[in-house]
């Protein structure tokens, strides 16, 4: 949230002076930042949130098992 409450106004400013139809500005840049916030926490979640734990911690010994 905080990306888009700093980054929206810089973005819109910038985009209104590049762009034709400046009334579009607001809408274009609130399309980048809502696709890069998606990105960044779709990487965050991927990396830490739904991490695999290592493989010495997912394999437990069973006692059934001779030799374990």
């Amino acid at each position: 949230m905080l990306i888009g409450f700093v980054s929206l106004p810089i973005l819109v400013t910038l985009l209104r002076h590049t762009l034709r139809k400046t009334e579009q500005a607001s809408y274009i840049a609130a399309a980048v930042i809502m696709s890069v916030t998606a990105l960044i926490s779709f990487l965050g979640h991927k990396n830490i949130s739904f991490r695999e734990k290592l493989l010495a911690d997912r394999v437990k010994p069973d006692s059934d098992i001779p030799g374990a």
